[in-house]
């Protein structure tokens, strides 16, 4: 058990932050998580920021030897008008350039600095593998992603300090993100694919992608940018068809024409009908191993208990 160091998450209360916290916890870290207001709900210590204003508590860093930082409003929950456009860059690139400040102007003991990104930053094509040393391609989403990165990559920090980047794939969870905006429809006897079902979807187990940030936490050869996506990606439409089959129901199949979600969503429908083919090779070389590497172990440990 590690019970003598220290994580601080940034980002802690959202999706993968509330399970990670539930994974250090029981590998025997200590928890401290940074939070705009201190809540009775959140059973860590914390601490508050506004990386708005550039501001952290004193002492937040205090005793801290990994930072983790997931930090970043969410993509799909609204129309990308220009003000949204640069209120996505900026949930991603302030809390990065507020954590460098403090770092740079105190005397810590921080081990390691781990920030998440997305494979969103690649071009959009299912027929061209993207490993990390692919070039970014020019839509929306891959030019925040590009912004976000750079935070990290162009900040000026001790050599001492460790610099992990983790590019997510689509992170399958009950508790929120993709994976609960595609069950909904199930929930009324409806399988909708979206467009023409063959977009490729890369994507990973909420569980991998708490292992495998802890993985980067652990092994100090871990250093860079990482793909973290499981190794077999899934078209959407096998996707659909493998959760109503894992639920061994009947459901009404029906599908979503690409023109209508592009009048639906505008620049957004490329968030699903778009294509991205991740390989997390290089991470699997430093020893991680994905314990849901087909669709079909993910959505049978997933949805056991759901009831649709």
């Amino acid at each position: 058990m590690k019970t003598s160091e220290a994580v601080l998450i940034a980002g802690g209360s959202g999706m993968i932050g509330t399970r990670l916290s539930e994974r250090l916890v029981e590998a025997g870290y200590q928890l401290r998580i940074l939070t705009r207001n201190k809540k009775t709900s959140i059973p860590f210590e914390q601490a508050e920021w506004d990386p708005e204003k550039n501001f952290l508590e004193n002492g937040a860093l205090n005793d801290i030897d990994y930072i983790i930082n997931l930090s970043g409003t969410g993509i799909a929950d609204k129309p990308w008008s220009e003000k949204r456009k640069k209120e996505i860059i900026e949930s991603r690139v302030k809390p990065i350039n507020t954590l460098i400040y403090h770092l740079s102007n105190g005397d810590y003991q921080i081990k390691t600095l781990i920030s998440a990104s997305a494979i969103g930053i690649y071009p959009k094509n299912a027929g061209q593998v993207m490993n990390e040393t692919s070039l970014p391609g020019s839509d929306f989403l891959s030019h925040s992603v590009l912004e976000w990165e750079n935070a990290l990559l162009k900040a000026s920090l001790p050599e001492s300090i460790r610099k992990v980047i983790m590019r997510f794939g689509i992170v399958l969870s009950l508790k929120g993100g993709a994976m609960h905006e595609i069950l909904k429809p199930f929930r009324f006897g409806m399988a909708i694919t979206l467009g023409n079902g063959r977009q490729l979807v890369s994507w990973v187990h909420i569980d991998d992608a708490c292992r495998a940030l802890i993985h980067a936490l652990e092994k100090a050869e871990v250093s860079g940018i990482y793909n973290v996506a499981a190794p077999e990606p899934v078209p959407f439409k096998e996707l659909i068809d493998e959760i109503a089959k894992t639920k061994n129901r009947t459901f009404l199949k029906t599908s979503v024409p690409a023109f209508v979600l592009k009048v639906m969503m505008g620049e957004r429908a490329g968030l699903v009908l778009d294509s991205i083919r991740a390989s997390s090779a290089r991470f699997e070389s430093t020893g991680f191993q994905f314990r849901f590497p087909s669709v079909y172990s993910a959505l049978k440990n997933l949805l056991h208990e759901d009831r649709l």
